[in-house]
């Protein structure tokens, strides 16, 4: 359990992650989710 574990550990270590496609992501869930196309505080602090 450990080794599985360890080894997305080392998987999310490994990543990286693209700011902008996120910030898109994130913006065509908010919308499509109905809570509107604006971020939140949290997210915007996420990505500065």
């Amino acid at each position: 359990m450990s080794l599985l574990m360890a080894f997305f550990v080392l998987l999310y270590a490994m990543s990286s992650i693209d700011v902008p496609k996120y910030k898109a992501v994130v913006e065509s869930l908010t919308e499509a989710l109905g809570n509107g196309s604006e971020l939140t505080p949290e997210q915007e602090q996420f990505f500065q």
